[in-house]
């Protein structure tokens, strides 16, 4: 949760908390069962903007959409990214079907604005059609890249600087640009260009060291981005990987396609309760437990022109991310 672009307060979590817990547990006597936690969360969201009387508010779905906590909601506007295989034993396990449940969003009379593959986009008109709803289509055609490092598009004929890296921020910058014209259509480029300067996006090729770089990619289609973006970032440069991820992912996939940039990836393990043994899928490369000490070494053997990755999980470069000043 955040307020004007600043992380909730300790205090102010802490009074959400006891708030949500007694709710639960009256709850719980009533019904009969207690809660989710992400249920839990997205009350103490709603009532956090309520107290601070919000102008705008954002939310993002949880996990699909169509039976999400945060649907209870009636949205302005929706918006819809690309789309990949993740959580697919509660989406599905095809494109269609991980697409139904994210299009479930949409209530009758909303707008949609999507850079969703255009392979999907007969089944989303479809689908919006019988919602019924409006929708805007963004693809890769629509912006022009007119520098690549740092990255600048042109969109509707105004051209804007990125301060994010990532070939994956073309469409993600066009669809953030169609969504305010559409909320305040008088908003003018100059205040958005403002407003794109400005924005940071943790956890995304953020560096946390000379050359050391943390990135949440936690599925096979999050990596073929990563991928992407290091082959421009990195370009003629070595690449090393340190990876780990939860059990419930594609980890052969996500492997996979990350040899295709390093020949240099070491497997890592990290405290979660969805954590599995990685140590079999390990035999194939290089297996160093302890995150931190595999760290220390790249540090030591890397050269001028290697770039270290830690990637797989939003979990796992959290968890580094909290810890790497006490190594």
């Amino acid at each position: 949760m955040r307020y004007q672009m600043e992380p909730i307060q300790d205090d102010e979590l802490l009074e959400l908390t006891n708030m949500i817990y007694d709710f639960n547990e009256s709850f719980a006597k009533t019904y009969g069962e207690k809660l989710s936690f992400f249920e839990l969360l997205t009350l103490m969201s709603m009532l956090y903007f309520k107290h601070k009387e919000v102008d705008v508010m954002i939310m993002e779905v949880g996990l699909g959409g169509l039976l999400d906590a945060t649907n209870v909601l009636y949205y302005d506007l929706s918006l819809i990214t690309s789309i990949g295989f993740d959580h697919m034993k509660q989406l599905g396990n095809t494109l269609e079907s991980i697409a139904s449940n994210k299009l479930g969003i949409l209530k009758p009379g909303n707008h949609l604005i999507t850079t969703v593959d255009p392979k999907l986009h007969d089944y989303f008109k479809d689908y919006v059609k019988h919602v019924p709803a409006t929708m805007t289509c963004i693809t890769r055609d629509d912006v022009a890249v007119t520098k690549d490092l740092p990255l600048q598009i042109i969109y509707h004929n105004h051209a804007y600087d990125l301060s994010l890296k990532g070939s994956y921020q073309i469409l993600n910058t066009a669809l953030s640009i169609e969504a305010v014209n559409y909320l305040y259509p008088d908003i003018t480029p100059e205040v958005i260009q403002k407003g794109l300067l400005k924005t940071l996006w943790a956890g995304r090729l953020e560096e946390i060291d000379h050359h050391i770089y943390i990135d949440g990619a936690h599925n096979t289609h999050a990596i073929d981005a990563l991928i992407e973006t290091a082959k421009t970032t990195f370009k003629d440069q070595t690449i090393w990987i340190l990876f780990s991820a939860l059990g419930d992912k594609d980890i052969p996939g996500m492997l996979e396609r990350l040899k295709t940039i390093s020949s240099h990836i070491t497997i890592s393990t990290f405290p979660d309760p969805r954590f599995q043994d990685l140590s079999e899928i390990a035999k194939d490369f290089i297996y160093q437990p302890d995150p931190f000490l595999a760290i220390s070494q790249a540090k030591k053997e890397m050269g001028a022109n290697t770039h270290l990755i830690i990637t797989g999980s939003l979990h796992f470069i959290g968890y580094i991310k909290k810890h790497y000043k006490t190594m």
